[in-house]
């Protein structure tokens, strides 16, 4: 199973011909505000067995430690479907 690490960061709505969220600036703050999922860096990687499997997750991506706060973790087993988990760290 291999794994990506998502954050959720505030943004704002801008529409380039399509609408999108994006980092806010001094130039587009008054836009609409909206939630946006930026990718950790690292990846998240477990060797498992066909079937269910579980494992202790250490807080860490790659070799980085996570702050607290709530990420969302897309999971794509061999031959399956993504399936997204979102959790919390806490102190």
């Amino acid at each position: 199973m291999r794994g990506r690490g998502l954050r959720p960061m505030h943004g704002v709505i801008v529409a380039i011909g399509v609408a999108a969220c994006v980092t806010a600036t001094r130039k587009n703050s008054k836009h609409p505000k909206c939630i946006r999922l930026v990718s950790l860096s690292g990846k998240l990687i477990r060797a498992a067995a066909s079937g269910a499997n579980h494992f202790t997750f250490n807080g860490k991506i790659g070799s980085h430690n996570l702050g607290r706060g709530t990420y969302e973790l897309i999971a794509v087993p061999a031959g399956r479907a993504p399936r997204n988990v979102t959790f919390t760290i806490v102190p």
